[in-house]
Order: C-alpha cells, then sequence, then structure tokens
C-alpha cells in the first residue's frame, strides 16, 4: 500500500512541476475531438456534391413559397419540399494556353488551363467568377391542408408551375392531416 501511495505521491508532484504542459496538452486534444467547423463541412459539401444538403437558396425558395401559397384561398397551413435536379454551380475564369509540338510528323497539343484570381489586400486572393447557375428544381411535393379540394389542387399546380418552372407530373399536393 506504501508504495501505490508513493507512486500517487510521484505523479502528484510531477503534475504540480508540469501542470501548464499538461493543461495544455489536455486542452489539445480537446480540440481535435471536437467537430470540424461550418465553413469547412460547407466547402466539403460543395465540392463534393451539393444535391445532398439543400442550399440556403432552395430553403428560401421553399419558405416563399410556403408564405405564398398559404395566401390563396382554401389552401390553409402548406408544408413545400424540393429536390433537386442539379445543386448550385460556380464557373471560375481561366487562362488557357495551348502548346503544340509537332515530332517526327506527329503533332501533340497540350493544353493547359490556370484560374485568374483577383487579390484583396496582401493576404486574401479568391477565383474570379464568370457565372453562377443556380439550382434545377426536378420535382415538388405540397402538403397543405386544402389539398384534398380538386380546385385547390389545380390552382397549386399552376402556381408552382409558373413559380419554379416544373411540368404538372413533377408537382404532387396531398391533403395534411
Amino acid at each position: 500500500m506504501s508504495d501505490l501511495s508513493a507512486q500517487l505521491s510521484k505523479v502528484w508532484n510531477v503534475m504540480k512541476k508540469y501542470k501548464y504542459a499538461v493543461l495544455l496538452l489536455l486542452v489539445g486534444i480537446g480540440l481535435l475531438l471536437l467537430p470540424s467547423s461550418e465553413s469547412e463541412d460547407k466547402k466539403t459539401v460543395s465540392e463534393s456534391n451539393a444535391n445532398l444538403i439543400p442550399s440556403e437558396y432552395e430553403k428560401e425558395i421553399e419558405r416563399r413559397l410556403e408564405q405564398t401559397l398559404s395566401q390563396i384561398e382554401g389552401v390553409g397551413k402548406v408544408k413545400v419540399f424540393l429536390t433537386l435536379k442539379q445543386g448550385e454551380e460556380t464557373h471560375y475564369l481561366a487562362d488557357e494556353s495551348r502548346r503544340t509540338d509537332t515530332k517526327d510528323g506527329a503533332s501533340s497539343t497540350e493544353i493547359s488551363e490556370k484560374s485568374v484570381i483577383i487579390s484583396k489586400g496582401s493576404s486574401y486572393d479568391e477565383p474570379m467568377i464568370t457565372r453562377t447557375d443556380y439550382p434545377l428544381f426536378q420535382g415538388a411535393l405540397i402538403v397543405c391542408e386544402g389539398g384534398g379540394d380538386a380546385q385547390i389542387k389545380l390552382q397549386l399546380t399552376q402556381a408552382i408551375s409558373a413559380l419554379i418552372n416544373l411540368s404538372s407530373n413533377q408537382i404532387t399536393i396531398l391533403k395534411m392531416k
């Protein structure tokens, strides 16, 4: 038992001597275990597949549709769910250079592209955007209190079709419980 108390005493003395280093080590380990920041998550998602998580644009369109459609007489409460055919795409300006080599009667062309960078100060650069294509919608599901009425369904189908350019077979309207 005295060996255990002697060892604990030694450990305690070392901890007292190096308490700041140990504390710093524990804080570092804690930070490594935290999930990554939201901006890194968004960057990874946008690079891998924008269709997996609804974009802010899509959420805003759904919200505005819910507000607008609920104003139609007889519709009542509305929930809108949109599916994407294609996510948002950003196109960047690039310099293109071509180099043609001819050897022994055969020619080969090498094309290289280099993004055009805009400098916004000494430490912040970003690529120049030529255009942004907004998401294309694939389908819409509308659940509303008046969804059982054929006249309301027709009005909602026409409204959605006009607002987000979907055909009537891509729009489903159901009655809310």
